[in-house]
């Protein structure tokens, strides 16, 4: 389906398309995540790279964005054109991009078995260079553990075991599966409605087929045992990542509320987890909470010292409870509903954030929400309404990344 997101702020405009793939195999999301870079590598048009990106130079510069998200239990894939308005370039620059579009995205085609083996040699490096970012693997372990058997754990970048099962063959079927797929495109920026929609429909007519709606949402049904898991490696900072059981996701009348109680409690700056665990107490380098509005789960993330735990650990949870009893400031509840609607606001000054929220609102079953829906939403929430929900956010996993002895 065609989203149009037409603003007059930018000299620029883009044209993006997100397939949405279940995430249900780790050898069908290795080839999907290795597809979305070999597609890029060449076309029948341009057969090699170099080509690619001298069009991409003629065309004023315009950016290709590719890459695999996480929405719950989908995997999007994405390619994002952004290109300088035809207000400021040329005539027909939205045909000449949509015909490379349609050339890199939509044309299928045999594959380059040099760039294929490549595209995998890279895949392979960034997997392995992931336990390097000791925040994120922490994120990432927590999420295998506490998610385990479901669909959430996978990850959206694949496996380097499923690499050699990937030949050029493979990855030809593998895009004809993902043509396929439920799709949106988003047009945004300075660019005409009517015009890219008149044009879409010409050039690539596929995107107007009819396809299986998806939605990202399908709710953690997680027990609250509040195990902890410890794992060892040569390092001086510990990572804590701490998964909470919320019950609420982005299909809830709850779920403004439940943005809220991130906000107060971890979410932001004038948070009780940042002024007290870091600023007060100096227990953290850095901590912070963030909410998955499509498994109903709230994620902790922080930085402390090897010998903090415990410490660490306490406090976080008597900032916990200070939730389930309301015992925050009226002035730090508003800081925080304030901190949101401002940014909310201010992905207005960004294409790709308004393509991203259309998108999260379209895999969470909301597409006709606006930025204001939510804004007004979340200043309708009362202190009440955050208390009551606290008391049904429940600790379920603790999960912790430390050094040696």
């Amino acid at each position: 389906m065609l989203h149009i997101i037409p603003s007059d702020k930018f000299k620029t405009a883009s044209v993006a398309f997100y397939f949405s793939i279940p995430l249900e195999d780790k050898c069908e999301i290795t080839a999907y995540s290795l597809l979305a870079n070999v597609l890029k590598r060449g076309t029948t048009t341009y057969p090699i790279t170099s080509r690619i990106n001298k069009r991409l130079q003629d065309l004023y510069g315009c950016v290709l964005g590719v890459g695999t998200m996480k929405r719950g239990d989908i995997q999007v894939v994405m390619f994002r054109f952004e290109f300088l308005s035809e207000r400021y370039a040329k005539e027909g620059m939205v045909r000449d991009v949509l015909e490379l579009a349609k050339d890199i995205v939509f044309t299928e085609r045999e594959f380059n078995s040099e760039y294929v083996e490549q595209e995998k040699a890279n895949l392979q490096e960034l997997i392995e260079s992931q336990i390097n970012d000791k925040r994120s693997y922490a994120q990432k372990r927590l999420i295998e553990i506490m998610c385990e058997g479901e669909n959430y754990a996978f990850s959206e970048d694949g496996y380097i075991e499923e690499l050699p099962k990937l030949s050029p063959k493979v990855l030809e079927l593998t895009h004809k599966e993902l043509l396929k797929k439920p799709l949106e495109v988003f047009a945004s920026g300075d660019i005409d409605g009517e015009d890219i929609g008149g044009l879409l429909e010409l050039m690539i007519p596929d995107v107007f087929d009819m396809r299986e709606q998806v939605s990202a949402v399908n709710r953690h049904e997680g027990i609250p045992s509040n195990t902890l898991h410890t794992e060892r490696q040569n390092i001086t900072q510990s990572k804590l990542a701490m998964g909470f059981s919320t019950g609420i996701t982005a299909e809830s009348k709850d779920y403004a509320a439940l943005t809220v109680y991130n906000e107060v409690f971890g979410g932001g700056v004038s948070s009780l987890l940042f002024n007290n665990v870091r600023e007060k107490l100096s227990l953290a380098y850095y901590v912070g909470t963030r909410i998955d509005r499509f498994k109903g789960i709230m994620l902790l993330n922080s930085g402390i010292d090897n010998d903090k735990f415990e410490a660490a650990k306490i406090e976080i949870m008597a900032q916990e409870a200070r939730m389930r009893s309301g015992d925050f400031s009226e002035k730090d509840f508003d800081a925080s509903k304030l901190a949101l609607v401002n940014s909310l606001k201010s992905m207005l000054d960004s294409q790709e954030a308004m393509e991203e929220f259309g998108l999260r609102q379209i895999l969470s079953g909301k597409p006709g929400e606006s930025v204001d829906d939510v804004i007004e939403g979340i200043q309708r929430v009362t202190i009440e309404d955050v208390v009551r929900l606290a008391n049904g956010i429940k600790l379920e996993t603790t999960y912790l990344l430390t050094g040696q002895e």
